[in-house]
């Protein structure tokens, strides 16, 4: 990454990613695989800022390429491919008024991919969007945001969102969302080959209304957030084994989906001494209104706890997910254990010349949990990870 102010009030950035992989597949208790993955992805940005103290104007040039090859038997020199070159132009312009702010965004968006299972296949997406935050007053703010697109594949509604919060004392507020939320189809949902899994063509977009309470505390060191939601969708997509295994996309026609999530904090200072501790439960429901049953492969009860001590340069993690029983089957007549896995690791930051770097050690499932998260495909037991990063 790189960035140069060209004035005080003009900065010009650049991001370059890129990724290369080569990966074998694990294979299922059943069904040993000897198949091999290999993909490169190529991520460059090039953004532009103007600014002053009311309004904020950025526009954004994006070019992403994707390719990979999936052999099936990688001893052999035959295998599946996909290729995908992605445009994107985006121009955001904020603008503040007092205690309003408006914001007006234009994104266009083009894709072209290839590869065995398709023809050369184009894509292309027009979006305007209109965003709308209000203070009202020091304890009262809402947020609305409207999005229009114009997609070349598919006939698109406009869509919504809004949002409001109101601060009742200085450690309690209570804050209301709801939206309309249209998702159509990817390019892997309608063509994908390759590991145990094909894309449909005829899958169809999907639509969703959603509605969020939460009541939230937060005082000095401590904060505490309940929020309960609930989700009505219709034509879900969602992948799903066939009975040959194979996953695949379907829509489901009729789905809700509600929940209660709780999130507990701690975030404490003693001098150099640094304690941060977070902690998230979530009971969710998530059923296909026209049978009654439970979606696959969605647990009702999950909680994760994670806790960080630093002393100076020194510092340690601990991390412990517990993840309750699946349905694996749409009629419910299977179900896969929960699980819990405990991860631990020690840190140290130090600093040569101008570079800082972030040296880390961790071990993942510390006491060699024997477990899966999807059906026949154990997960990795203990294992050791170094990493060091670098920041110039």
């Amino acid at each position: 990454d790189a960035g140069y102010f060209l004035s005080e009030s003009n900065l010009l950035k650049f991001y370059q990613n890129t990724f290369i992989g080569n990966r074998d597949f694990s294979g299922t208790l059943t069904a040993p695989s000897n198949d091999n993955y290999r993909d490169l992805t190529s991520r460059s940005l090039l953004e532009w800022s103007n600014f002053n103290d009311k309004k904020v104007a950025r526009l954004k040039f994006a070019y992403l390429y994707e390719r990979y090859r999936y052999y099936a038997n990688k001893d052999t020199h035959n295998f599946d491919f996909g290729e995908a070159n992605n445009f994107i132009i985006n121009y955001d312009y904020k603008y503040r008024l007092g205690k309003l702010t408006l914001n007006g965004i234009v994104d266009f968006n083009t894709v072209e991919a290839k590869g065995s299972s398709i023809n050369t296949s184009n894509r292309n997406v027009l979006a305007g969007i209109f965003l709308m935050s209000h203070q009202v007053t020091d304890k009262i703010k809402y947020d609305i945001s409207l999005r229009k697109e114009l997609n070349s594949d598919y006939k698109t509604p406009v869509v919504f969102a809004a949002n409001g919060k109101y601060t009742i004392l200085d450690w309690y507020a209570i804050n209301l969302n709801t939206s309309k939320n249209f998702r159509v189809p990817t390019f892997n949902d309608l063509y994908w080959v390759g590991a145990g899994a094909a894309g449909n063509e005829d899958v169809v977009p999907e639509t969703s209304y959603q509605v969020e309470l939460g009541q939230n505390f937060g005082f000095k060191s401590y904060k505490f957030n309940v929020t309960g939601y609930s989700i009505w969708s219709d034509d879900l997509i969602q992948w799903r084994p066939d009975t040959k295994g194979i996953w695949t996309p379907v829509n489901v026609n009729k789905a809700m989906q509600y929940g209660l999530e709780l999130q507990a904090d701690l975030d404490k200072q003693y001098g150099n001494h640094h304690l941060l501790w977070k902690n998230s439960y979530a009971y969710t429901r998530s059923m296909d209104q026209e049978t009654d049953y439970d979606l696959i492969y969605v647990p009702k009860h999950k909680f994760n706890s994670n806790l960080a001590y630093e002393y100076k340069k020194w510092g340690g993690t601990y991390q412990f997910l517990y993840s309750g029983p699946v349905y694996i089957t749409t009629d419910n007549s299977e179900e896969l254990s929960g699980y819990t896995v405990s991860n631990i690791g020690l840190f140290r930051n130090l600093q040569v010349k101008r570079l800082d770097f972030h040296l880390a050690f961790n071990i993942n499932n510390l006491f060699n949990a024997n477990y899966q998260s999807v059906a026949y495909r154990p997960m990795p037991n203990r294992s050791f990870q170094i990493q060091v990063t670098t920041k110039f």
